[in-house]
């Protein structure tokens, strides 16, 4: 039995897309262990269509993103202060 090797996509030259974000849950807030609240959300920073799929003709899309964290609050015990 053969493994079919050859490409299941084709690759064109890559065309940076223009996008909007919509309104949707877009993150999570974490609670750690030492009593902080975080918010961890996914900012998209870029958009390339960079080709398509042979068999089906759907797009292949390249996503750049960017984790953001926001503190939501900190318990005065877990700062550190150098003397």
């Amino acid at each position: 039995m053969t493994k079919d090797s050859s490409p299941k996509f084709k690759i064109e030259e890559p065309e940076v897309m223009e996008y909007e974000t919509q309104d949707i849950l877009k993150g999570v807030r974490v609670k750690l262990e030492d009593g902080s609240i975080l918010d961890v959300m996914l900012e998209v920073t870029s958009i390339m269509k960079m080709g398509y799929d042979i068999n089906s003709g759907a797009p292949i899309y390249n996503v750049n993103t960017q984790t953001v964290v926001k503190i939501k609050s900190m318990p005065r015990e877990v700062f550190k202060k150098e003397n």
